[in-house]
């Protein structure tokens, strides 16, 4: 009996495990043949594992149904006023113009107006202060 309750362990872990990589298997294909997969240097075990560009990532997935947009720049590199490089996390080109995205992959509640110099994250109880994407986004061109 021990070993029936054994062997049905080690294929029930089997089965998780197969569903596992059949999964990672199935996310990597899509992420491979995203805009964002095709233009980034990094593989999808790095997007997921990074929480920035996982939802840099998430945010290109859901612009990639946009019916309206006709190309996606991911990271660019580009100089400022002040001569040094700066990264735009998203620029969309399309007929209706060009949108420079600053992502942002925060949880919990965000507080923060056009006006504040930083916008403060709650989550559980902590507070977590980031700057502006508002002002860092001008701060770009």
């Amino acid at each position: 009996m021990k070993e029936f309750v054994w062997a049905v362990s080690i294929i029930c872990i089997l089965l998780v495990f197969g569903v596992v990589l059949l999964k990672y298997l199935s996310e990597n294909k899509k992420y491979k043949n995203s805009s964002y997969g095709k233009q980034s240097q990094k593989s999808f075990w790095k997007i997921i594992s990074n929480q920035c560009a996982r939802g840099e990532y998430r945010t290109s997935q859901i612009i990639d149904k946009a019916p309206f947009k006709n190309k996606m720049l991911f990271n660019c590199y580009i100089p400022n006023r002040s001569g040094d490089k700066t990264e735009i996390d998203m620029i969309m080109l399309c007929q209706k113009g060009i949108y420079v995205i600053e992502n942002k992959n925060y949880s919990g509640w965000i507080f923060g107006n056009e006006k504040s110099k930083n916008w403060c994250e709650t989550l559980k109880g902590k507070k977590y202060f980031f700057y502006n994407p508002i002002k860092q986004n001008r701060t770009t061109v």
